[in-house]
């Protein structure tokens, strides 16, 4: 495996790169470093522990689709090509080949899952009956988009009405989501609002609340898969 990464400006001085925290940031830049050539890591949590990083900017790198996770547990960094080019004679391939095989490489150079592909031969072999069965599923919800998206704003809106300018960007954000992301957003949004409402009962118009924007910026979601317990807090912090 070589010893140099590289990494492109037209990734890491990006509005969507340079916005997230700085905790974030260098953990992809560890994350890079410890890839082996075709961009695998099959460590992550181990990078993340020794980067200072936590488990909610793993999220947000995966949120913000910097890095492609497996079941395996193994990532991927999604512009690897972009930021690297290594000689065939110092390349060695990865050693992970099934999560290779579900990739696809696009013209500007990043990698994508293959979902588009798994009606075809060779995928039926590789996958089998019950991963097709998956990917269809993340097909059928990729194409409701929309539906999904009015779904999860409504939640936002009608809990908060300061919430009706955030729509645009809200949009954004959620559209970056990978498909089982944007059903985990719709859960989170509703265990939020619930929770928020026991939690502060005195915030009658909700002025206090996390908006749809940064709830899907900061992957805030994944900490609201399930109901949290109600605790009383002192001091409430105020998002704009």
């Amino acid at each position: 495996m070589a010893q140099r990464r590289m990494f492109s400006k037209k990734i890491v001085e990006t509005d969507l790169f340079m916005e997230m925290s700085p905790t974030a940031k260098l953990l992809y830049f560890y994350l890079n470093m410890g890839a082996d050539d075709d961009g695998f890591v099959g460590n992550p949590k181990t990078i993340k522990m020794i980067s200072g990083a936590t488990d909610d900017d793993l999220k947000i790198l995966i949120a913000k689709q910097f890095i492609i996770p497996f079941e395996s547990g193994v990532i991927v960094i999604k512009d690897w090509k972009i930021h690297n080019y290594i000689q065939k004679d110092r390349y060695n391939q990865t050693q992970y080949i099934k999560e290779k095989n579900q990739l696809l490489v696009e013209e500007n150079g990043s990698y994508t899952k293959c979902i588009q592909n798994v009606s075809m031969l060779d995928t039926q072999v590789r996958l089998g009956k019950e991963s097709l069965g998956k990917e269809s599923k993340e097909i059928e919800r990729e194409e409701n988009i929309d539906e999904k998206f009015a779904r999860y704003f409504s939640i936002f809106h009608q809990f908060a009405r300061k919430n009706g300018n955030k729509r645009a960007m809200a949009l954004q954000e959620f559209m970056t989501l990978p498909p089982f992301q944007k059903d985990e957003a719709i859960i989170g949004a509703e265990n939020y609002v619930k929770f928020y409402v026991l939690d502060n009962p005195d915030d009658k118009t909700h002025q206090y609340s996390v908006n749809a924007y940064e709830f899907i910026k900061n992957a805030l979601f994944g900490d609201y898969q399930e109901m949290p317990e109600v605790k009383k807090v002192a001091k409430k912090k105020k998002w704009i």
